[in-house]
């Protein structure tokens, strides 16, 4: 590596860009058959750690979750020539040959991309930012117009069905340092059940320009939202405490990192600490209204504020 660095003909640059280009072609190829390998089984059943799908139906509902805009009867096929795309991409990639075709795999990751805006407030204003989206390309499918906000919950219950339990934790972070990210790849990797997820929610722009008196939120500064979210199916063996635990566990572990306090709506009636901090400079007042309306306590599984 020394020669490469100190060579001033640029010969260590291209050693340098030739391995980088074969790493890369290598690591693009295993992930395309890692990917179809799932599909069929090979990494273990749905449900068990780093298996996204375990069989090929659970797929085709991937393919059609994601390509809801097409009609029902073409997602089957879609599956099929994704899954023959990536087999066939994965292995000219990995034997090196006519990688200019690179082309193909971006393509292929195109049916698996959609663009979803949403605005919720007046009708005209929205129709003006959807226009300057449309302004930037011609889009395969436009489907965008009015839908309540009842219907909008309800793309969701696929992801969420009906009968799954859930346990929730939330931490506000100043920045996404080289700890943090180690510390969310951790989690991640822990997680005990396939359905669970930690979802980041970058909170700058216009947000942080209202002042912090004028409603009951009380983090104006900008910062990182992280939801834990812990998910499981219930079954006679599984009470979910090893799913809770994950979700302390990571929580605890991001601590040292966080910002005093959490998104409200997450903590629970044991998060005192985080709950006292939540709020900011706002607390004082909301606790004042909280003694006069709810002096029994009566919400404190809905707004965990301390009286």
């Amino acid at each position: 590596m020394r020669q490469i660095w100190l060579n001033d003909r640029n010969e260590g640059y291209t050693i340098l860009s030739a391995s980088s280009s074969v790493f890369l072609r290598f690591a693009l190829g295993f992930s395309f058959l890692s990917a179809v390998a799932d599909r069929f089984g090979f990494w273990g059943s749905f449900g068990e750690p780093h298996v996204s799908w375990g069989t090929f139906a659970r797929f085709i509902t991937y393919t059609g979750q994601l390509n809801s805009f097409l009609p029902k009867a073409t997602v089957p096929a879609l599956a099929i020539l994704a899954t023959c795309a990536e087999t066939l991409l994965g292995i000219l990639l990995l034997l090196g040959w006519r990688t200019d075709r690179a082309l193909l795999g971006g393509i292929l990751l195109l049916l698996f991309a959609v663009t979803a805006p949403m605005w919720i407030s007046q009708a005209s204003r929205g129709e003006e930012w959807i226009a300057r989206l449309r302004q930037l390309g011609t889009p395969v499918m436009d489907r965008v117009g009015t839908i309540t906000y009842l219907d909008w919950l309800g793309l969701f219950e696929a992801a969420a069905p009906v009968g799954r339990y859930y346990a929730a934790r939330s931490r506000s972070l100043a920045a996404l340092t080289p700890e943090v990210i180690s510390t969310l790849v951790a989690g991640g990797q822990r997680r005990s059940s396939p359905f669970s997820a930690i979802i980041l929610h970058d909170f700058r722009g216009a947000p942080t320009r209202v002042p912090l008196a004028a409603t009951a939120f009380g983090l104006r500064r900008e910062h990182f939202m992280v939801e834990i979210i812990a998910a499981w199916d219930p079954t006679a063996e599984d009470d979910g405490e090893d799913h809770r635990k994950w979700a302390r566990t990571l929580s605890e572990h991001l601590a040292p990192h966080a910002l005093p306090g959490g998104y409200p709506n997450m903590l629970g009636p044991d998060d005192y600490e985080q709950t006292a901090h939540a709020y900011g400079a706002n607390a004082s007042r909301l606790q004042q209204l909280k003694r006069r309306f709810d002096p029994d306590g009566v919400f404190a599984s809905a707004i965990s504020l301390p009286l």
